[in-house]
């Protein structure tokens, strides 16, 4: 598997535009380009998010904090800096095909960062969300109208000048407040991501059941936040470990690595009742559990 540790050390203590102090140092004597910043002597170069990612952190950060939900449940549920989720989408992007006709679905989306981020960049074709806790939910539901209206009127009134996707606030993005085991598979989701710091290990074991269940075909990449042992050893999810990077969490020092697996079980192989119990893709369509069914239809 590959480790993403690279050519650059990683920092802390410089002011960026998340709050968060995240910064990749580089040992470059050159001149440095007008994106680096000086950090104790030496430059340093932040990862860059593009512009309409920036616009929408900025959103949710008047909206809830820096914590984030003004710090409800924040210690339970924690956050990723906003660089430290587009190293983790960069990541998704570069091994597991993250791109614009993927399907996103986070599992304990919270107030709802990372799905909005990835509607942003690489802007997937569809970004879902699902929380249980209501207060994150509606605050999620608060920010997602929030930055559905500055779209609109950001469309509205540049709608002649704004021809760079990444300058616009894009949407494709819906929250639900559900329970994730009322689900039978994580179907029609390419990507299932989830912070998965503080997962029960009865919760593990249901959301095992549910991966090996989902289409072979197309809900292939599980990015969380537990390496093999647990996750291939311990709850056997049929999946191969392709990627990690190391992460920080917003307010904290403390970090988590991340961890992208591929599914294994390709289809070639499954049992009888697997095979029947999903009915067929025939034609193109693609099949959605009914849990997301109405928020696919919307967008």
């Amino acid at each position: 598997p590959k480790l993403l540790l690279g050519e650059k050390k990683r920092t802390r203590g410089a002011c960026d535009d998340d709050g968060d102090g995240e910064t990749t140092a580089s040992e470059n004597t050159n001149q440095p380009s007008a994106k680096r910043r000086l950090l104790f002597g030496r430059y340093v170069q932040l990862i860059q998010c593009a512009p309409n990612v920036q616009a929408v952190y900025k959103i949710v950060r008047k909206l809830t904090g820096n914590i984030g939900g003004n710090g409800y449940s924040g210690p339970i549920y924690g956050e990723l800096t906003m660089h430290s989720m587009q190293k983790m989408i960069n990541l998704m992007m570069e091994t597991a095909g993250l791109g614009e006709s993927s399907r996103f679905i986070d599992v304990g989306s919270g107030i709802g960062k990372p799905n909005l981020h990835v509607a942003q960049y690489p802007g997937v074709a569809f970004s879902c969300g699902v929380e249980m806790e209501h207060t994150r939910w509606s605050l999620g539901m608060t920010c997602l109208k929030a930055c559905l209206d500055v779209a609109v009127h950001n469309e509205t009134q540049n709608s002649s000048s704004i021809t760079n996707k990444s300058n616009q606030i894009q949407g494709n993005t819906m929250f639900l407040h559900s329970n994730i085991l009322e689900a039978k598979t994580f179907d029609p989701f390419t990507h299932v991501y989830m912070f998965s710091i503080g997962f029960p290990p009865d919760l593990w074991i249901q959301l095992a059941e549910k991966w090996n269940e989902s289409n072979p075909e197309t809900c292939m990449y599980l990015i969380c936040y537990h390496g093999p042992k647990d996750i291939i050893d311990c709850y056997e999810f049929e999946v191969e470990l392709v990627a990690q990077t190391p992460t920080s969490m917003h307010g904290s020092k403390e970090g988590h690595m991340g961890y992208i697996y591929k599914r294994t079980n390709t289809g070639t192989d499954e049992s009888e009742d697997s095979t029947t119990s999903r009915p067929s893709e025939s034609g193109g369509a693609i099949y959605c559990d009914p849990l997301f069914e109405t928020s696919y239809k919307l967008v």
